[in-house]
């Protein structure tokens, strides 16, 4: 197969717009030497990744994000390795996504990477459970702080840190819920009779709702040490490693999670 580097970073690039035109508006390149580069791509791999029944302003098909995404992927691992190769493991940039209701615990182990193991740059971001485990499974974090595990799959590098008691607190017919509360418990019609809702990815809002309007939902406890066995309000908060990083780095990591 031939190396189409060059091809695929424009692909990567011209993804972002929804068509041709735009994207020729924005990445340096005139439409025609786009899609010029796009039919090289197809014909190189036998795939179609324009829908070019409207002449004017062919959209990209599934195939061509799912394309551009490997190819992202394949990048940031080769700069992660030649990163690795040129500092002899030692971390200087890690990227971490957390919850919102453990921000001070991921906050406390950035300032521990700070000052313990002198990170250069940080980047920490706050998501609801479902887009972070997307972003992780994207390869866009090296480090989470969640409550459960991803999917089926099990990650070598995961650290139980303690638990946080999920238990309901306020009163009132309003239900204060995450989108991913509302899609897991009041998905179907019959579930959300007589009851009104207010749906935010903020738990400051959802709080603060819970704690000075009518409402009722479930504020996350600070959290507690770890134990053997949990109630079924109870979940216990993990920090999980990318696969990218190696055994010296997670075991650097993974000592400073564990000191919080």
């Amino acid at each position: 197969m031939q190396i189409l580097h060059n091809e695929m970073e424009v692909l990567a690039k011209a993804i972002h717009y929804p068509n041709l035109s735009a994207a020729a508006q924005n990445i340096g390149l005139s439409q025609p030497q786009i899609s010029r580069i796009i039919k090289r791509l197809e014909e190189a791999l036998d795939i179609t990744l324009l829908d070019r029944s409207t002449k004017r302003k062919s959209g990209w098909l599934p195939m061509a994000f799912q394309l551009a995404e490997i190819f992202q992927q394949t990048v940031r691992k080769l700069t992660h390795d030649l990163e690795n190769l040129q500092t002899g493991h030692a971390l200087t940039h890690l990227r971490v996504g957390t919850l919102e209701g453990l921000s001070d615990f991921a906050t406390r182990f950035c300032s521990r990477m700070f000052e313990n193991l002198k990170i250069s740059v940080l980047e920490l971001d706050i998501f609801d459970i479902t887009e972070l485990e997307t972003l992780f499974e994207s390869e866009k974090f090296d480090v989470i702080f969640t409550f459960r595990e991803i999917g089926k799959k099990k990650y070598r590098y995961s650290v139980v840190l303690g638990y946080q008691d999920l238990t309901r607190k306020g009163s009132g017919n309003v239900e204060v819920v995450s989108p991913f509360e509302y899609e897991k418990s009041f998905s179907r019609p019959k579930q959300r009779i007589k009851r009104q809702f207010l749906i935010s990815n903020s738990l400051t809002v959802r709080r603060n709702w819970i704690e000075k309007q009518n409402g009722v939902g479930i504020i996350p406890s600070t959290v507690k040490p770890p134990k053997s066995d949990y109630t079924k309000t109870e979940v216990p908060v993990m920090v999980i490693g990318s696969e990218l990083l190696t055994p010296t780095q997670w075991d650097k990591i993974s000592r400073e999670t564990i000191a919080l």
